[in-house]
This record gives structure tokens, C-alpha cells and sequence, in this order.
């Protein structure tokens, strides 16, 4: 596959995220650190070679599997503040829900967690 195609495909992804993962995330604070901690990770996207399944959860699988086996977990773990054991755990339910994507991006509605997270502590910490 072109990345072209794999960028087209994780697009489409996208366009069927569906609302109701986030609730994964919204009052976890651990988990919004993996969120945020992703975005800053280098992006691991490694574009698989061979055509991908027709079946819809075994096209997500079949996208993330090269970039999970670049995954420097370790680097990951240090940066969230996590043991890699803990963190990996995270990384499934937030994978397996389509939060985050192998291109170092995440879902729409998680970007938006994040960022009314980080309001909500700015606006405590100014009130210090």
C-alpha cells in the first residue's frame, strides 16, 4: 500500500469515529496523559506492505500492526510517567476504541478532552 492510500485510510477511520469511545477517556486523567503523551511521540506510522482486509476491525488491526511493532513502549512509558506493562494495557482499550491512530494522531472528540482538560487546569492554576 502508498502512503497516500494509508493516509486515505485512516481517514476514513476518522469520518466513523464514534462519540461514545471518548467516555473512555474523559474522567480518566491517566488516560488523557497517554493522549497527550501520543501526540508529542514521534509518529511510529509504518505503512503495511500487503492490501488490506475487507473486514473493518481487521483493517484496523491490520493498520496498526507494523507501527505497534515499531513502538518504542519504553520511551512511551517514560514519557506518560507510567511502568510499560501499565501503559501497554491503556494502549489496547484506547486502540481497540479509535482514539488513536498510528500516525501519532488522535480521534476528533479525544483531541477535544484534552484540550478542555488542559483549559480547566490552566484556569486553576491562574486562580492560585
Amino acid at each position: 500500500m502508498k502512503p497516500q492510500e494509508f493516509a486515505e485510510l485512516l481517514e476514513g477511520f476518522r469520518a466513523t469515529e464514534e462519540p461514545c469511545a471518548v467516555m473512555l477517556v474523559a474522567d480518566d486523567p491517566l488516560a488523557r496523559r497517554v493522549l497527550a503523551a501520543w501526540v508529542h511521540y514521534p509518529a511510529v506510522a509504518v505503512v503495511p506492505d500487503e492490501d488490506p482486509p475487507a473486514d473493518e476491525r481487521a483493517r484496523w488491526r491490520w493498520a496498526w500492526e507494523p507501527s505497534w511493532e515499531a513502538l518504542d513502549l519504553e520511551e512511551l512509558a517514560r514519557a506518560v510517567g507510567l511502568p510499560a506493562a501499565e501503559l501497554e494495557s491503556k494502549l489496547h482499550v484506547m486502540i481497540n476504541a479509535r482514539l488513536m491512530y498510528p500516525d501519532g494522531t488522535i480521534a476528533k472528540l479525544a483531541r477535544s478532552v484534552l484540550h478542555q482538560a488542559a483549559a480547566a487546569m490552566l484556569k486553576a492554576t491562574r486562580k492560585k
